[in-house]
């Protein structure tokens, strides 16, 4: 009985994952013939100053203030004034743009305005 339990579950999430698999639309630029990566507007920023945000660190520690989640670099970059875009064979417009931020442990990408226009997609 546990086995047919477990196999019937097993079963169900498969199913499941299957089927919101299906809802996800893929990727234009995996979908058409898209202008190379190499040739998409690049935003890069230089390496941060570890030592400096390691001794940063240690004084907001000795304040008693939460640990650093992040190093904010305020930029203004919209699809009217930066990225590549480009018509798709469909009449459809694929807007992209690459962040290069050198030796990174990641990218956190926040919107101060945000407005997708009716059948975008992000």
């Amino acid at each position: 009985m546990r086995n047919k339990v477990a196999a019937l579950l097993v079963l169900i999430l498969s199913l499941s994952a299957s089927a919101m698999a299906q809802d996800v639309p893929r990727p234009l630029a995996e979908t058409f013939a898209v202008t190379p990566l190499s040739r998409v507007q690049t935003v890069s920023f230089g390496p941060l100053d570890r030592g400096w945000l390691a001794i940063d660190d240690v004084a907001r520690k000795e304040q008693g203030l939460a640990p650093r989640y992040a190093v904010p670099h305020a930029v203004h970059l919209t699809p009217r004034t930066s990225g590549t875009w480009e018509e798709l064979p469909d009449g459809r417009w694929l807007w992209r743009l690459r962040i290069h931020a050198e030796a990174a442990v990641s990218l956190n990408l926040g919107f101060t305005r945000f407005k997708l226009p009716a059948g975008g997609r992000l």
